[in-house]
Order: structure tokens, then C-alpha cells, then sequence
């Protein structure tokens, strides 16, 4: 049985880990598998570098030493990390548009191409605020401030410790929700953690997503080199197009119900390298939850160099098109789906199926699953639903909305192993090492070159007509040169050839190394197919024929017998305080003797034999240093970390102006150092300064003078910060200027007028202005106030008179508007229904009389009239059918309301 290994495995054995192992055979040169940045401007940022980029691949040396990088015609004018598989650098005013070029003493690699272009660098760091300008000496603080500024073209890095871990309060249950911000083609907005620094965005306890797009068009983006945490989602898009997702490290512990913790629908054209998606789902999560999830009508996706490990729930990586509206035919959504290239990734330890295509149509656009190896697929065990397949990879015939596609599935240069090993599915057929299944026998299934190496009794091949029938030896399934290798049934399919049934030799399958030993069956035994390159990155044939599974031989210069060794370190990154210490963990994969050497580059601080590294106390400037752990056994096998030391920074807050025996207080802030303390001095000793940062003024000061106040930290007395105190001399008080407005009040009637003069005394002129509030009525510049021609109501007027030279100061008075006496209006004569003539009804209105805020209205009426008759209020001259008030008179004969 294979030996289940807990999670830490996935850190040890990624594509990265692969080419480290790889270098044993003896390969030469550098190779750029993908970047993070396609383009970017050479100026601008950190010291007007423009943009940094980072390269992954492999061969490029464990330190950097005389390899350098270019761009173009121009050289990469600084570097922020330098690892054998992952390069960082700054382009520089030199760099142009060309291809990116690692040259190091083995050679120049591949050209990767890139264009430099115009657009604004941004940074986010924890020390930064929101109210700076976002440049790299006055970063922001959040992300969502980042998200909230940046346009088409802008490169945004976080530094070491940015996390947005909380609701951003968008509504989308969602830590960083981006809605309706763009990029452009040849522009994308991009949004990348900081060479050799960690940053985080989402939380596996808050936030239902850690990062989701709300599909109104938020196009063309890169997201790259994030620690992306959600409770469901890492991340979720929806109607996008053009995003690159790259090697970003995502986990979804609690994650269950339909989603993934990385999904996408009506999602488009998007390049997904060099991901983690591990640990994901709850231990008892549906069926429905899978690691990855392209979804409805998510088409022209590439994706490679990523692992996917340890999912609950269901699927590694799952292809599933439904509709959005409820399903048939006629929905706009739910298409199969097509254009989609699944390579170079490592899959292992799935529930349900390493990956599933469901819903795909390759007559539209090629269906392509090659050098991915895939391990502990279909594991188990059931989920709620009882519901799934459990194989390597399971190829379906299934169409949801619109027409039913057609033709064939490529499955090449695949290595899988210990597949479907879940002891008690829930239905028969449901394991096996590769399944085809589903109706509509016009959607096929090619394989080629692949290894399934099986250690349970299962098939390798187990294939449905599209009537749910064996399909055992039908046409739907072909393919040649496959090593099947295990106790089960072999395919008998006569449209499967040149089959291998050898032990294909892996280096160490025991420990995940399936790398094949010289000699392999599989090493030259398969069949020339579209593909130039191994899963590490290796040209492709190296020996005399091709390879059967995802990985070269390395007959072409490799030993016969190749090490198995590799070297894993974590963590792969920290940062260190003066005097702090941290323990990095190596793992050795591929030997027994577990023991590393230890090295610095360059020898700052100190590494002990158990690999606890400690920094140098105090730092004096920040920097970085690279620590190494070396395979005794094997010595050409190492693992290398980064350590970023932080120096004692100080920072003085306070200061300001006080008189004679005044006091300010001060405070100071150390960074950089686990002991806070500072002390206090001032220069020069005028007045006193205690040891909590409070300044007191002498008692008299007899001329203006300036006090510098200093903090000098206690943990490096070389780094310090400063205030000032501005003492201030006594001076005579000026006299006070006054202004006083007579008369203090008035009452006036429509149309009168009151005179109103300003009296200011201790200033240059007598000059005032007159100003009203409300504006009603109005006043002139003598002071002349005229009350309006019309007052309905009784209101106050407050009338000011403001001086015009030194210091503005007011007074006022005020103007009480009373209206005109009312007169008690005539009753009008009553009509009926509509009718401009008087009723003949006897209904007569008899006063109507303005009693204070009262209107009274009497009337009579004959006996017997209706009890809805009513007295109505209107507008003079409005029709008689329109009332502003009314009043029933229930058949009384008289009344007044």
C-alpha cells in the first residue's frame, strides 16, 4: 500500500522540488518555464528601477554569483531574490522590449518575451498610510486602498506582513472584492507581493472568499506570489477575462458545498502557473467542493506548474459547465466547454478523481492533459452524498445547455500512480486507474504515452459506449504506448497499442520520486507527440525515442543510476529582528541519512547545526541573507531560504511652541526591536526632559529659542530621532478690538425700513460690511435695511455688520417681519358636482371668518340631503372638482368646522 503523508508533504514535493531532484542528471543550461509580469515600465518605483519581475524555471543556480539577467538589449539592473528555480529582478532604465534571458556559467537560457510599456508602480507596507501617495517611500497601508486607486496599466507590490484578513465590507462576504475596476489588452492592473516577502489576503475563518470579482468587468488582471486564504474560496471570479493567477500559495481548510477553494464561471483566457492550492475542505465536505473549479462556459484556460494536494469533498481539479438559470437548452449558459491545456502540474491526495472533464467540447477548441503526474487520486473515503468516481483522471460525455459536442480528449505523457485506491465505493465501476463515461459516444478519449502504475486490483481502463455498456474494445477509447503496470486487468482494447506492461523503475515511489532510473521501459518507449519539454522543464527526446509519462530519462548526459535525493527547507522565508532566532526545518527526500551542513550567504548572524539561525545584534541596515541546507549524502543537493534583517528604526512624535515653565509631551516608537525602550535628551540643556518624554520650559524665558528634544534607542544607541520645542518669549497683549450694532432690534411691516449703524473701536478703519440671514428683504452698504413687499408669516431677520481689516469679528442685530392684520374672507358661492352655477339644492355656505391659526367655515343645508355632501376647500381659480381639504356633512343641516 502507499504510505499516506500528512500535509507538509506538499511544500517538499512541488514542481519546484522536482527540479531541484532533476539537476542529478546532469542537464545543463537555465530554463524560464513562466513569469509572473509579461509587461511592465523600466522606470518608476523602488530607486526609478520601473517594475520588478519574477521568473520560475529551473538551472539557475543556487546563488547568483556571476548570472545575470536581461531584457531585451538591456541587463536587469537589480535583483531581489536569486534561488535555482525562481528569479527575481528589477528591469532598469536598460531593459527594453525583447525577450527576458537568465545567462548564467551553464549558459543563457530560453527568451521569454516581455514588453516594456508606461504605468504607475504602487506600494503597500505595513508601516505606510492610506493618506500617502503610494510610492516606495510613502507607501499606503491597505490593499483596499490599492484596489481603490489603481487604473489600467498599474503594478501594485505588498511588502513583508501586508494581510487583509477581514470583511472589506463590500457585501460579498469577501476580504478583497474587486468590482468593476479593468485593465486594459497590453495593460493589465497587477497586484504582486514583493520579491522574497510574504504577504496575505483572505482568512480560512472570516471571509467567504479571499479574493472575488464581481462580473462587471473586472478585466485583465495578474495576481501573483499571495498567501490566498478563504473559509470557501481563495479565490473566485466571475465573467472575467484575461487574468494571469501565478504562484500564489492558496488553502481553503473549511471549505464545503458547491464551490472550490480556486473557481471561476463565465470565466475566460486565463494563465494559471505555479499555484499551491492545498488542504481544502472540511474533513466531511460534499461532493460538490473540489480543490479547483472551472465552471460555467470557463474556456481558454491554461493551466500548469501548479499542485493541487490533500482535497476533501471531491475532485482535484474539476471541468463542470451548468447553467446559471436553471437549466435546458435555452439557457445562455451551461455550454461545454473547450480551448482548455492542463499540464505540468502534480496532483495528489484527492477524496474523488484527480481531475474530471465533464462538460467538454474539444471540436471547439483542444482538450489537452499532459505531464502532470497524479498520485493518491480517489482515495476516499465516501463523501455525504456517497456520491463521485475515484480515478486519476476521469473523462466524460456529459452537455448541459446548447448543442452536444464532439471529438476527442488528448491524454499524453501523464504519470499516474496508485490510483482509485478507495477500498468500498458506493457503486461498482466507480474506481479506476482512467474512466470514460457519459453519453454521446462522439465525445472520445486519446492516450498516449502515459504510465499507470496501479498497486490495487482495479482497472486501469474502465470505458462506458455512451449507453452506459462496457465499451472494453470500442473505438471511443485509443491510444498507443502506454506502460500500464499493476495487479489489475490490462486494457484489451485493440484500438490500444504498442502497450508496456514493465515495471516502468521509478527512482523511489515509496517517497513520491517518480523519476525514472536509467533503464526504464518507459525511458525511450513512447511515441513523438506535441510536446518539447518533460514536467521539470527538460528538452524533450532526450534519448533515442520519446518518453512514456511526465518525465524525461535523462539518458542525454545523466547517470545511469541518478540520485533520488532532494532538499526541502521551511520556512522559505522570515524576517528577523536584531538578536531573534528562527529554527528552519530541512527535510531530505530520497535517503536515510537525513543530516544537512548549514551555510550563510553572505555570514551575517549565525546558523547552528540543528538549523537555528541567529541574527546579529544589533542590525545596522536592512538586508538580506541566504541560508543554505546541504544533503551530506549528497552534496550537490541543497535548499536554500531567505532571511530579511530588520534594523532598529526610531521615530519621534510631539513637539510644538509653550512659554515660560510650559510643558509638551513626547512620545517615541522603536522598530525593529523587541526592547522598546529608549532614552531621553535635549540640546541644549535648557529647561528639563524626564525619562517618559515630557519637556518642561524653564520658568522665564526672556527671547525665542529652539529646543531639540532626541530619543536614542535603547536596543541600538546608534539609531535615534528627534522633536522640537519652539520656546516662546512673553509679549504685551494688543487691545482688543470691538464692534457693536445699534439699534439692537426693530420690528418692521412689508415695504418699511430701519437705518442701522456699526460702531468698531481698536482697529484701523471703521469699514464694515452688512450681510443678512435669512435673505429676506435685503440691506445696503449704508446699513439701510428694507423689509420685503409681501410677509404671509411673523420671522426674525438677523442683520450683521462685519469689520473688513485685521482679524474679522461681527455683531448683530436683529429684525422682527410681522404680517399685515388678516380680514376675514367673503364666503364664495356654492356650486354642485362640477357645475359653475349656484346649486339648487339649498345648500348654502353661511361665513367664513380667520380666527388666529384657525379657518372657520359655517353652513346650512335642507333636510334630507345626502350624508355625503361636503364642504371642500380649493385654490382660486382651480377646478371645482380639486380640494386641498374636506369635510362630510353626514345629511346634518347645519354646522361649522
Amino acid at each position: 500500500m502507499i504510505p499516506v503523508r500528512s500535509g507538509i508533504r506538499i511544500a517538499l514535493f512541488s514542481v519546484c522540488s522536482l527540479l531541484i531532484a532533476a539537476q542529478a542528471y546532469g542537464q545543463s543550461g537555465p530554463r524560464i518555464l513562466y513569469s509572473d509580469l509579461e509587461s511592465g515600465p523600466n522606470t518608476g518605483g523602488q530607486n526609478n528601477g520601473g517594475v520588478f519581475v519574477t521568473v520560475y524555471g529551473r538551472g539557475f543556480g543556487a546563488t547568483q554569483g556571476s548570472s545575470f539577467v536581461s531584457i531585451g538589449s538591456g541587463r536587469a539592473s537589480s535583483y531581489g531574490l536569486w534561488s535555482d528555480n525562481k528569479v527575481s529582478f528589477q528591469l532598469g532604465s536598460a531593459a527594453t522590449t525583447g525577450n527576458i534571458v537568465v545567462t548564467t556559467p551553464s549558459g543563457a537560457s530560453n527568451g521569454l518575451p516581455f514588453t516594456v510599456r508606461p504605468g504607475n508602480i504602487y506600494f503597500v507596507a505595513t508601516n505606510g498610510s492610506d493618506s500617502n501617495n503610494g510610492s516606495f517611500t510613502s507607501p499606503w497601508r491597505t490593499l483596499v486602498k490599492a484596489r481603490d486607486s489603481v487604473t489600467a496599466g498599474d503594478t501594485v507590490y505588498a511588502r513583508n506582513g501586508v494581510t487583509q484578513g477581514s470583511d472589506d465590507g463590500e457585501g460579498w462576504n469577501s476580504c478583497l472584492t474587486i468590482g468593476g475596476t479593468s485593465g486594459a489588452a497590453g495593460k493589465p492592473i497587477a497586484l504582486i507581493t514583493y520579491p522574497g516577502e510574504t504577504a496575505t489576503i483572505g482568512a480560512i475563518n472570516t471571509c467567504s472568499s479571499g479574493i472575488r470579482a464581481k462580473g462587471q468587468g473586472e478585466h485583465y488582471w495578474t495576481i501573483a506570489g499571495f498567501n490566498l486564504r478563504g473559509k470557501d474560496e481563495a479565490l473566485t471570479t466571475y465573467g472575467v477575462h484575461d487574468w494571469r493567477v501565478i504562484g500564489n500559495d492558496m488553502t481553503c481548510p473549511n471549505g464545503n458545498g458547491a464551490s472550490a477553494c480556486y473557481e471561476t464561471s463565465v470565466s475566460t483566457y486565463l494563465d494559471v502557473y505555479g499555484n499551491n492550492v492545498h488542504d481544502t475542505g472540511i474533513a466531511n465536505a460534499s461532493a460538490l467542493y473540489h480543490g479547483v473549479y472551472f465552471s460555467t462556459d470557463s474556456n481558454h484556460i491554461d493551466f500548469g506548474w501548479n499542485t493541487i494536494a490533500n482535497v476533501h469533498g471531491c475532485r482535484g481539479l474539476q471541468i463542470h459547465s451548468s447553467p446559471l438559470t436553471g437549466g435546458g437548452s435555452s439557457d445562455p449558459t451551461g455550454h461545454d466547454q473547450f480551448d482548455l491545456k492542463i499540464h505540468d502540474n502534480i496532483i495528489h491526495d484527492t477524496q474523488c478523481d484527480g481531475i474530471i472533464l465533464a462538460t467538454v467540447d474539444p471540436s471547439k477548441g483542444p482538450i489537452e492533459v499532459y505531464n502532470n503526474l497524479i498520485y493518491n487520486a480517489g482515495k476516499g473515503p465516501n463523501n455525504p452524498e456517497g456520491s463521485g468516481s475515484w480515478s486519476c483522471i476521469h473523462a466524460q460525455g456529459w452537455t448541459n445547455s446548447g448543442p452536444a459536442g464532439s471529438g476527442t480528449i488528448n491524454v499524453y505523457n501523464n504519470t499516474m500512480y496508485a490510483c482509485g485506491t478507495f477500498a468500498n465505493p458506493p457503486y461498482v465501476g466507480g474506481n479506476a486507474g482512467v474512466i470514460m463515461s457519459g453519453p454521446n459516444p462522439n465525445k472520445k478519449l486519446k492516450l498516449t504515452n502515459n504510465i499507470i502504475a496501479l498497486n490495487t486490483n482495479i482497472p486501469f481502463l474502465d470505458a462506458e459506449d455512451g449507453n452506459g455498456q462496457d465499451c472494453s474494445t470500442c473505438s471511443r477509447v485509443s491510444g498507443s504506448n502506454n506502460l500500464f503496470f499493476g495487479p489489475g486487468p490490462k486494457p484489451a482494447n485493440p484500438n490500444i497499442t504498442g502497450t508496456v506492461t514493465s515495471d516502468p523503475q521509478f527512482v523511489n515511489a515509496a517517497g513520491f520520486d517518480f523519476q525514472l532510473l536509467g533503464g526504464s521501459p518507459a525511458a525511450d518507449g513512447g511515441t513523438p507527440v506535441p510536446v518539447t519539454t518533460d514536467i521539470r522543464g527538460f528538452a524533450v527526446p532526450q534519448g533515442g525515442g520519446y518518453p512514456i509519462g511526465a518525465f524525461e530519462s535523462g539518458t542525454g548526459g545523466g547517470s545511469s543510476n541518478p540520485s533520488s535525493v532532494s532538499v526541502g527547507l521551511t520556512p522559505s522565508s522570515t524576517t528577523l529582528l536584531g538578536g531573534d532566532s528562527q529554527t528552519f526545518q530541512p527535510s531530505v527526500s530520497g535517503a536515510s541519512d537525513q543530516t544537512v551542513t548549514w551555510s550563510l550567504n553572505p555570514a551575517i548572524g549565525s546558523v547552528s547545526a540543528a538549523g537555528v539561525y541567529t541574527a546579529p545584534a544589533p542590525v545596522g541596515s536592512q538586508q538580506t541573507v541566504a541560508v543554505t541546507a546541504t544533503s551530506k549524502v549528497d552534496p550537490s543537493k541543497s535548499a536554500t531560504a531567505s532571511i530579511t534583517l530588520k534594523p532598529v528604526t526610531v521615530s519621534v512624535s510631539g513637539g510644538g511652541s509653550i512659554g515660560a515653565g510650559g510643558t509638551l509631551q513626547f512620545s517615541a516608537n522603536v522598530d525593529g526591536a523587541n526592547n522598546k525602550s529608549v532614552t531621553w535628551s535635549i540640546t541644549p540643556t535648557t529647561g528639563s526632559v524626564n525619562q517618559s518624554g515630557l519637556y518642561t520650559a524653564p520658568g522665564s524665558v526672556s527671547s525665542q529659542q529652539t529646543v531639540t528634544v532626541r530619543a536614542t534607542s535603547v536596543a541600538d544607541p546608534t539609531k535615534s530621532a528627534t522633536g522640537t520645542v519652539t520656546l516662546t518669549a512673553p509679549v504685551a497683549p494688543a487691545p482688543t478690538p470691538t464692534i457693536s450694532v445699534a439699534p439692537g432690534s426693530v420690528t418692521l411691516g412689508p415695504s418699511q425700513t430701519a437705518t442701522f449703524g456699526a460702531t468698531v473701536q481698536n482697529l484701523a478703519s471703521s469699514v464694515v460690511n452688512w450681510s443678512i440671514s435669512p435673505a429676506v428683504g435685503s440691506i445696503n452698504s449704508a446699513g439701510v435695511y428694507t423689509a420685503p413687499s409681501s410677509i404671509t408669516s411673523t420671522q426674525t431677520v438677523t442683520v450683521r455688520a462685519t469689520t473688513t481689516v485685521g482679524s474679522a469679528i461681527s455683531a448683530t442685530a436683529t429684525v422682527s417681519l410681522v404680517p399685515p392684520a388678516p380680514t376675514n374672507p367673503t364666503p364664495g358661492t356654492p356650486t354642485e358636482n362640477g357645475s359653475t352655477t349656484p346649486p339648487s339644492n339649498g345648500f348654502t355656505v353661511t361665513g367664513i371668518a380667520v380666527n388666529g391659526t384657525q379657518l372657520r367655515v359655517s353652513w346650512t343645508a335642507p333636510a334630507g340631503r345626502p350624508t355625503k355632501d361636503w364642504v371642500g376647500l380649493s385654490a382660486y381659480g382651480a377646478p371645482n372638482w380639486w380640494t386641498t381639504w374636506q369635510y362630510q356633512t353626514n345629511g346634518a343641516t347645519s354646522g361649522t368646522v
